[in-house]
């Protein structure tokens, strides 16, 4: 078993915000239990998949095999900021792990009810729902999920993210 702990609240970087400052995120409309279901459905996921690990992320990038074990040390970050300028005015969370990530080829599958990606469905239990549910929650408050690409992920202040699995992008507006 793998026990998380919420060691502190860091706010992005880029993001300009303290402990003291959420006030300045802006508003967001929701509706607090399909957002909640939403959110915690990623939550879950992330902390399922970031205890599997790579042995090789090269050999994982190409279809190569992955383990569970206790070399590798798994962790979750969610971090709040406000959306980009260019979008209408709201918040952007994102949930990143550093489990095996979602090969390119699966990032739309892993939102099909009862898809489950047969790389890692032999290490994690589950019924493949969980994404498509929370797809569509966020959808009906108007806002959106999605998988940012990893690989090229790299924060608004220019640093790189290392050994992140995946990046799910919750947005909601006002």
């Amino acid at each position: 078993d793998v026990t998380f702990v919420v060691l502190g609240l860091e706010p992005e970087p880029e993001s300009k915000l303290t402990n003291n400052q959420f006030g300045t995120l802006p508003g967001a409309r929701v509706c607090p239990k399909s957002f909640q279901e939403a959110l915690a459905n990623v939550i879950m996921n992330a902390v399922k998949y970031s205890t599997i690990s790579p042995r090789n992320t090269a050999n994982q990038k190409s279809g190569g095999s992955l383990e569970r074990g206790l070399k590798h040390e798994p962790w979750v970050q969610v971090s709040l900021q406000p959306n980009p300028s260019y979008l209408a005015p709201g918040v952007t969370i994102l949930v990143k792990d550093n489990g095996p990530g979602i090969p390119m080829c699966e990032r739309e599958r892993v939102f099909e009810r009862g898809y489950r990606s047969p790389t890692t469905s032999q290490y994690v239990s589950g019924s493949g729902i969980g994404l498509e549910i929370s797809r569509e929650l966020m959808s009906r408050m108007g806002g959106s999920l999605d998988i940012m690409n990893a690989d090229k992920y790299t924060s608004t202040n220019g640093v790189e993210t290392q050994n992140v699995g995946a990046i799910m992008r919750l947005r909601v507006y006002r």
